[in-house]
């Protein structure tokens, strides 16, 4: 099974837990926060939650949480000061949709900190598990449709960090299976984009990615019909009403994304 079908058994997740909360909550999705899972959690599936603290600094840094299942759910979560507060969140939506993948199934257990200290490695069963959940708590903290809306709001890479209460890490793994298995823009085309909305050197270069999300059926289909040059990227650039002439940075982020587009050029 490849990687993209696993986004697919997460995404269904995600659709899951955002489809339940707007319900419940008469929630729009883009007002969805990562609390609004917690408060489903507790209030719908009686799910315990509970901060926990080891008094080894290495399994402080090491261990982030654990969700343990059946009739009385609960989730424990790092609450040590060696955990950034964005990644108790994470780990809190992590450990949640764990919870909510097996809430049907009474026979499941889960796991306690104990139980990963004890094992050194996941089993591949486990590992696919690990890979889903991730990714499904990812879209569940920021979804498709607020994502789109921070993009076509320029909004940069802090900011949307800060509002979504996002690790710079989790939200760099967000961004780029967005633009991986939603885009089908290759893995590390989506790394080197993904890195220059986030450290590029330039305003020019940190705004490319927005504006790709926000026209990207657009770009491509005008990709689609003339070779990627200057030119024909000014053009396209009039064409959406947002200048007479592209940064030359968007030019160097396109070549990565059209290369065959080059070879067209006479």
């Amino acid at each position: 099974m490849d990687d993209g079908c696993y986004y697919d058994y997460a995404t269904q997740t995600a659709g899951d837990v955002l489809k339940e909360i707007t319900s419940v909550y008469q929630t729009d999705l883009l007002d969805i926060r990562w609390r609004d899972f917690v408060n489903l959690l507790r209030e719908k599936y009686s799910v315990a939650i509970e901060p926990h603290i080891f008094n080894d600094p290495n399994l402080n840094a090491r261990l982030a949480g654990v969700a343990m299942l059946g009739n009385y759910p609960l989730i424990q979560f790092n609450d040590s000061t060696m955990q950034s507060e964005e990644r108790k969140h994470f780990t809190i939506v992590h450990e949640g949709v764990h919870v909510f993948r097996h809430k049907d199934d009474l026979d499941a257990e889960g796991e306690a900190f104990t139980d990963i200290m004890e094992n050194s490695a996941y089993s591949p069963e486990e590992q696919v598990e690990e890979l889903i959940t991730n990714q499904a708590a990812s879209i569940i903290m920021l979804n498709d449709s607020a994502l789109l809306t921070c993009m076509q709001n320029n909004w940069g890479y802090g900011k949307i960090g800060g509002f979504y209460e996002m690790s710079a890490s989790a939200l760099f793994e967000r961004l780029v299976n967005y633009l991986h298995f939603n885009l089908q823009i290759n893995s590390s085309t989506a790394r080197y984009l993904v890195g220059r909305y986030r450290c590029g050197d330039t305003t020019e270069a940190r705004n490319f990615l927005p504006l790709l999300i926000s026209h990207f059926d657009y770009i491509v289909d005008w990709f689609h019909d003339f070779p990627l040059t200057g030119n024909a990227l000014d053009e396209l650039y009039l064409n959406l009403g947002i200048g007479f002439e592209a940064p030359a940075s968007h030019w160097y982020q396109l070549r990565h994304i059209f290369p065959e587009r080059l070879n067209l050029i006479s």
